[in-house]
């Protein structure tokens, strides 16, 4: 039986390389060694301002993307129809730290009837969220998972 969530390396290729056949160019945000007291080096994450894994260029267009898997449990504190645990705290966090006028996208893959589908939330400060593209609208977005 396949995994219910693929881990965040995973999403974030699955995403560049969609990104990359759309024609975008992309930068990914890093981990970076840091020195922690009694365990050493460990690696960090480090997302572009606080929240955005992913930079895509193409032309004049920028998007500025953070990648999740929707986890949803009907047990999770967080859990409602704005989605899982994971969701619900990229959307927290986003709403803490993006503070630009130019969106933030949150792109959500789901397993839905055995398949892998994205859905994407938009960001602004001003606009608060709302859905650049929804599985429900269409099929085109569907994805496999990345081995």
């Amino acid at each position: 039986m396949e995994e219910m969530t693929m881990n965040r390396s995973d999403l974030e290729r699955k995403a560049i390389k969609q990104l990359e056949l759309e024609g975008y160019v992309c930068e990914r945000a890093s981990n970076k060694a840091v020195f922690v007291p009694n365990k050493g080096y460990v690696a960090r994450r480090f997302d572009f301002f606080h929240v955005v894994d992913i930079i895509a260029l193409q032309k004049s267009d920028v998007r500025f993307i953070q990648v999740t898997s929707e986890n949803a449990s009907p047990n999770s504190r967080h859990h409602s129809s704005s989605g899982s645990d994971s969701v619900y705290k990229h959307r927290k966090k986003i709403e803490q730290y993006w503070k630009f006028t130019v969106p933030v996208e949150l792109w959500i893959y789901s397993k839905k009837g055995g398949r892998w589908v994205l859905s994407v939330l938009s960001y602004t400060p001003e606009l608060g969220w709302g859905r650049r593209f929804d599985p429900a609208e269409s099929e085109s977005m569907e994805v496999e998972a990345v081995k």
